[in-house]
């Protein structure tokens, strides 16, 4: 039970390097833990629009070349886990219509664009154009 001097402090400052690599490695991990643990949510509403909105016209862009789409166009909603904004709408901005969701966190986004032709700007005039799709009374056979 002889210890020098010299050989107590050298035990005890490895003692402390160990002790302060520890706390450095558990400080790492309780950051990266909460980093991926506590993503930013999107706030709100309109928050939740911009990105859909955002998220929706960069597809429609790259598909159609057009970039029709507004926040104000539909209302987000949080439903179930996930922010939801749109529908189809064939009578949407220029033929188009979107639905987009996506988590809190603005991850795992799905996002559909739709494209109507049935609008009636769609040719040069409204003649061109027939509006009585409907079911006729009367039947003509080609007989």
């Amino acid at each position: 039970m002889n210890k020098t001097p010299k050989a107590h402090n050298a035990r005890q400052s490895g003692s402390a390097m160990l002790h302060l690599k520890l706390v450095a490695a558990s400080a790492a991990l309780s950051l990266a833990i909460l980093s991926v643990g506590c993503a930013a949510a999107i706030p709100d509403a309109a928050a939740a629009a911009a990105l859909a909105s955002r998220l929706a016209n960069d597809k429609c862009k790259e598909i159609y070349k057009r970039e029709p789409f507004d926040p104000e166009l539909y209302r987000a909603r949080f439903l179930e886990g996930r922010w939801n904004w749109g529908e189809y709408d064939p009578a949407g901005p220029e033929g188009f219509s979107a639905e987009v969701s996506f988590a809190r966190d603005g991850s795992d986004a799905q996002v559909q664009i739709h494209f109507s032709t049935d609008i009636e700007d769609w040719g040069d005039s409204e003649d061109d154009v027939e509006k009585d799709w409907g079911p006729t009374d009367e039947y003509e056979s080609s007989e």
